[in-house]
């Protein structure tokens, strides 16, 4: 067999694979699977290089007056802050001066005690009478030198200055009265008055 034979007995195989397979039809990409088209899809490193590139290459253009700019708005808005957190601190002290004022009763609030007793016992408030003769003796020890009143003293210091048993229970009754809600009546008051006598004169020493 010669050459020529040989070479026409290939291209007749060739051609008899060529119709029993089409190559390029298994080839095409509607063949390939959804594994391989996420694959093919993903950027490449260069594309994510480059994306960033323009991002800060895009940051790097804004120039120094913008960044000068966002600092003063920081700087503004941390420094607005700060002026509400101190202003809402000096409301709350405020507040707590005023329950302060509400609760310490001030011996000077008042010139002439005489009248507003007068005046309490005569519309039967005999827990505001009470208050009153407390304050009043308070008052009176005071002009006299046996106790130095302060306002943030408690009323058992009172006591102890002026070592006077009668006033250690004219306390009693007025912190009962006052703080612990307890109901004064009128022989109450008429306890306090006699109490407050006997310290104004001074033969009370304990």
């Amino acid at each position: 067999m010669n050459a020529s034979d040989t070479l026409s007995i290939a291209q007749e195989t060739l051609r008899k694979w060529q119709s029993d397979y089409d190559y390029t039809s298994g080839l095409s990409p509607a063949d390939m699977s959804d594994n391989d088209l996420a694959i093919n899809d993903l950027p490449t490193s260069s594309e994510g290089s480059s994306f960033l590139g323009d991002i800060f290459a895009w940051l790097g253009n804004l120039g120094t007056t913008f960044w000068v700019i966002i600092l003063v708005l920081l700087l503004a808005i941390v420094a607005w802050w700060v002026m509400r957190h101190m202003e809402w601190h000096k409301k709350k002290a405020g507040e707590n001066d005023d329950d302060d004022d509400e609760v310490v009763d001030n011996i000077y609030e008042i010139d002439d005690y005489a009248t507003p007793i007068d005046e309490a016992v005569a519309r039967g408030d005999w827990a505001e009478a009470v208050r009153l003769v407390y304050l009043a003796t308070l008052r009176r020890l005071d002009d006299d030198g046996r106790i130095h009143w302060e306002k943030y003293k408690t009323p058992m210091e009172y006591v102890d200055e002026a070592d006077s048993e009668s006033l250690r229970l004219l306390t009693l009754h007025y912190l009962l009265v006052r703080f612990g809600h307890y109901p004064a009546d009128e022989s109450l008051y008429r306890e306090m008055e006699r109490l407050r006598e006997e310290i104004v004169k001074g033969g009370d020493h304990a």
